[in-house]
Parts: C-alpha cells; sequence; structure tokens
C-alpha cells in the first residue's frame, strides 16, 4: 500500500507532470500538453489492468486532471497529493470489499 500510494505518485508525478509535462508545453502548449502525457501515463498502467479500455481511459482522465492542478499550480506537489489521494482512495475501496 505504501508503495502504490506514496512511491508511485511521487516517481510518476515526477516524471510525467514535473519533467514531461513542462517540456512538451513549451512546444505544444498547456492543453495539449496534458492530454498527451495523460495519454503516456495511462500506457504503462495497461498490462496490470489486463488493457481494459475501460481502466485506462478512467487512468488516462486521471492524468489530465493531475495535469491541470499541476497547470493551474505551477506546483508538481498538487499533481502527486492528488493522485496519491486517488490511489488511496482506490485502495480504500479495494479493502472494504474483501
Amino acid at each position: 500500500i505504501l508503495f502504490g500510494v506514496v512511491v508511485a505518485p511521487f516517481v510518476e508525478e515526477l516524471f510525467f507532470r514535473g519533467f514531461l509535462f513542462p517540456l512538451i508545453a513549451r512546444s505544444v502548449g498547456p492543453w495539449a500538453s496534458m492530454i498527451l502525457t495523460a495519454l503516456l501515463f495511462a500506457l504503462p498502467h495497461g498490462a496490470q489492468n489486463q488493457w481494459a479500455w475501460q481502466q485506462l481511459v478512467l487512468i488516462g482522465m486521471a492524468g489530465v486532471v493531475f495535469g491541470f492542478a499541476r497547470y493551474k499550480t505551477g506546483a508538481t506537489t498538487a499533481s502527486f497529493l492528488m493522485h496519491a489521494s486517488f490511489n488511496a482512495t482506490q485502495f480504500a475501496g479495494f479493502l472494504l470489499t474483501r
């Protein structure tokens, strides 16, 4: 749970919203960068979700929201906190249904 709620969101947000988002935004603007980084964010989650398109759409949409938080605040901390909260909610739901 610690890995899924803290470590993975930290590393993923550093890479996707901390590094890629501003890099891509310089070329295509912030809105297109939100979409592109969300797509790139969803792809590595494909195998763990058996490539179920519904899960990938949800993860991609979450990536857009994380990117929007990064854009509006100018801080990767905001997207990290949202990502960690998203994952914690999923873990809680999983544990409550067991």
